[in-house]
């Protein structure tokens, strides 16, 4: 089972690295329109090496879901904003502010508690198809209500706005890592663990891939029109908790425990979720998820201020013009 974890924490920190790698080729080439951008990054040896560590979070991401239950390794994908902070220091010449040095230790901390309340492993157990169409497709409908309710301006405010729509990202990519949990689940070597029949693998491939790529694509767009640290927290949050809550109710993967045990896991959890949230409002992380999740970037990125505080454009442009009683004498005019 540590082993599961260790190959997740590498996963993560690949992920990480792609992340910061994306980004700084995004920042070495002018932004034209998407339909121009993609044959402009192919062309750079940079761009592959991020694209070749995305691939190695997928591949031991599904690893790691072979050597241990998700409850058990899905908290260390929270390594990966750290990941991120560490690399962007020698890669992009950025340094970590006080809250990220804050969101950092909390994560770190809520880990080590969470090592220390690793059980038995949890092998898969049968699948009951009316848990599986309840929970999966609850999930998946909530998704689809949310959304038409975020694109039809339901909710007023970008943070509000924000805030919802990255549930809606969340859900669907968690939704997605869940399958992928259950392709590693069903083949852990285990003698007590079910075994899904193969239509249900199949299932699961198709949902994986359909999911994710929906999530992907609704962030996309959702960062073309909200700052980055106004989704990134909802986002970051939904997409660690969502493997977790499938793998419970639908895949069985409890973990045994007493008392102790259980306080010690919801103490660690609620310090990985605060240093995911912490992490994800900061300036530099939610730059980077920005340009990492819409492809290794895109024209009209929006400029994120810290701790997730946007000064509104009217502000800006109030402030910046002369008061109507101003004396014009008194103004500085360049021509």
């Amino acid at each position: 089972m540590l082993l599961g974890i260790i190959v997740n924490i590498l996963a993560a920190i690949s992920a990480g690295l792609a992340t910061v790698l994306l980004r700084r080729v995004a920042t070495e080439v002018e932004k034209p329109d998407d339909a121009k951008l993609l044959p402009i990054l192919i062309r750079r040896p940079l761009w592959w090496v991020g694209i070749a560590a995305l691939l190695g979070n997928f591949v031991g991401t599904y690893f790691a879901f072979r050597l241990a239950p998700v409850p058990v390794v899905q908290p260390f994908a929270a390594v990966s904003l750290i990941a991120v902070v560490v690399f962007a220091i020698p890669l992009l010449g950025e340094r970590p502010n006080k809250a990220e040095f804050i969101g950092i230790i909390a994560v770190v901390v809520g880990l080590f508690v969470s090592l220390a309340t690793i059980g038995d492993d949890a092998g898969l157990k049968e699948i009951s198809p009316v848990v599986f169409i309840a929970v999966v497709g609850g999930l998946l409908v909530y998704c689809v209500v949310a959304y038409i309710i975020f694109r039809r301006g339901v909710i007023k405010g970008d943070s509000a706005r924000g805030a919802l729509v990255g549930t809606v990202t969340g859900t669907a990519m968690g939704v997605g890592a869940a399958m992928l949990a259950l392709l590693g689940a069903a083949r852990n070597g285990d003698p007590g663990s079910w075994i899904p029949p193969t239509g249900l693998i199949i299932f699961a491939i198709v949902l994986m891939l359909i999911a994710g790529a929906w999530g992907i694509g609704r962030l996309q767009h959702a960062l073309r029109e909200l700052p980055a640290n106004y989704v990134a927290p909802t986002h970051q949050i939904t997409l660690l908790l969502v493997p977790i809550v499938v793998a419970v109710t639908v895949y069985g993967q409890t973990l045994p425990g007493g008392f102790t045990q259980w306080t010690m896991r919801i103490v660690a959890l609620v310090l990985v979720v605060g240093g995911i949230y912490i992490l994800s409002t900061a300036k530099q992380v939610a730059e980077d998820m920005e340009v990492l999740e819409a492809g290794g970037g895109h024209g009209g990125i929006h400029p994120v201020p810290p701790q997730g505080h946007a000064e509104p454009v009217e502000t800006q442009v109030e402030a910046a013009a002369p008061a109507p009683d101003a004396d014009p004498a008194s103004s500085t005019r360049t021509t």
